[in-house]
C-alpha cells in the first residue's frame, strides 16, 4: 500500500488477537500522510486513542466483521468502525473498577460522535478536530 497523499484507509479487521495494537501502528502510519498540513500532534494522540477504545469495544462487546475507516479532511480526521450488534452506545452512569470509560473518553475527546445502523450491526463515527481548540 502506498501511503502517500491518502485521505482515507479502510480496514478489514481480523481475528481479535494484538487487532488493537495492529490498527494503532495503521493510524499513525496513514496519520504521517495525510495531505496538506499534517494533524497536530494532539490530534494524532486523540485519534490513536479513540482508534484503540472503538476497535476494542467492538471486539469486547459485539460481533463481528469488524471495519475501520479513518478518513481525513481540512479540519477533521473522522474514525468510523462497524460491528456486528445493531444497538447503539449507551454509557455507564458510573464506570466500573474494571473498565467502561471508553466511551466517556472518546466523546470528550471527539467533535462529535454518532451511531447509524448499517446491514447487521452498527456504524459508530467520531470526529476529531486536526489542529488543537477545534473541538
Amino acid at each position: 500500500m502506498r501511503l502517500a497523499h491518502l485521505r482515507s484507509l479502510v480496514l478489514d479487521l481480523g481475528e481479535a488477537s494484538g487487532v488493537v495494537l495492529r490498527v494503532r501502528e495503521r493510524t499513525r502510519q496513514f496519520l504521517d500522510h495525510v495531505p496538506d498540513a499534517p494533524p497536530s500532534a494532539e490530534a494524532v494522540r486523540d485519534v490513536v486513542m479513540v482508534v484503540s477504545e472503538l476497535v476494542a469495544n467492538a471486539y469486547r462487546h459485539a460481533t463481528g466483521p469488524r471495519r475501520l475507516t479513518l478518513t481525513a479532511d481540512d479540519e477533521t480526521i473522522t474514525v468510523a468502525v462497524e460491528d456486528g450488534r445493531p444497538d447503539g452506545l449507551t454509557p455507564l452512569p458510573t464506570a466500573p473498577a474494571s473498565g467502561g470509560f471508553g466511551l466517556l473518553v472518546i466523546r470528550r475527546l471527539c467533535r462529535d460522535v454518532d451511531v447509524h445502523p448499517v446491514p447487521g450491526g452498527k456504524r459508530v463515527i467520531a470526529t476529531v478536530p486536526r489542529q488543537p481548540n477545534g473541538r
